[in-house]
Parts: C-alpha cells; structure tokens; sequence
C-alpha cells in the first residue's frame, strides 16, 4: 500500500472517529469500510497521480471544494427564501422561462456538477447541456429575477471558478 494512501485512510478515518456520537465496534467497523469505498471510489480526487499533484495542491482542491459547498448553500438558503416568497404571494408575479447559459468549462466532471448544483438550487432546472456550443439550457421559476433581469450567466459564474480549481 502506497504511503499517501495509507495516510489518506488514517486521515479519513481519524475524521470519521471524530464525527461520530459513541466509539463501538459498529462504528469502528462502519468506519473502516467507509473509508476503505471512499479511497475505492474517489481516488482520482483524494490522491495525487504520480508526478502530477502536490500536497500543497491537493489542500487547495479541499479548499475550493469547501469554497463550492458555501457557495452552494448561500444560494440555496436565498433561493428557497426567494421562492418562498413567490408561494406566499396571493398575487404572485413571475416569469417562468428556459435561459440559455455558456460555461467556460471544460473537464466533464466539472461541467456536470455544475448541471447538478444548478438543479439542486430551489427555482432552477438543468434541462440541457449542449457540447458544441458549451452552454446550459436552465428553467428558472422568475427569469426576471436572474439578479437584475440578466442573462443568467452570472447565476453560474461563482462556481466556476473554484469548481476549475477542483477538477482541472
């Protein structure tokens, strides 16, 4: 077992002794198996490749990683307010409508988290991404509301970058 691997699991493992409530058996034994499927299935993000990703690096990948769940949940938090509103409204007023979105995105992880945290967020929609044009076709409860009646584009541009910094 490689010595980045056996650090990362007494890392993840360390974590999971911390988080959880009682130390048993049960939670050791859950813990491990854990640990042992999240190295499995999340390599490729949690270890270098050879020659390829530093320490240093791979703490700035954790950081934008934590940078994106923020951000996600800040504008989840305003978007379930913002559509709160438009439910308790007895006259509502709002302009459902498709925008189209282009993304300066290019790692296929990326691209499809980003389709993710966008369908996720209350009062959008990720109907389509297409390849050739390298854009998003979004359903967005209030079209009007896109910060100021914009194009929507500024609806992605926060992600973007650190979502760069995690994949690419």
């Amino acid at each position: 077992m490689p010595p980045k691997l056996r650090t990362t699991h007494l890392m993840l493992f360390a974590t999971w002794l911390m988080l959880v409530d009682q130390i048993s058996v049960i939670s050791v034994a859950l813990g491990l198996v854990g640990v042992v499927l999240a190295t499995l299935l999340f390599e490729r993000l949690l270890l270098p490749a050879p020659g390829r990703r530093s320490l240093l690096d791979m703490w700035e990948r954790t950081l934008a990683l934590s940078r994106v769940l923020l951000l996600f949940s800040i504008e989840a938090f305003w978007a379930s307010g913002k559509l709160a509103i438009i439910a308790l409204k007895p006259k509502a007023r709002f302009k459902p409508g498709v925008v189209r979105v282009p993304t300066t995105l290019s790692n296929q992880s990326a691209i499809i988290v980003l389709a993710n945290l966008i369908s996720l967020s209350p009062g959008t929609l990720t109907l389509d991404f297409d390849s050739e044009e390298r854009c998003y076709y979004i359903h967005c409860i209030d079209v009007g509301d896109l910060h100021g009646g914009g194009d929507g584009r500024e609806l992605i541009e926060r992600f973007e970058e650190p979502l760069r910094r995690v994949f690419e």
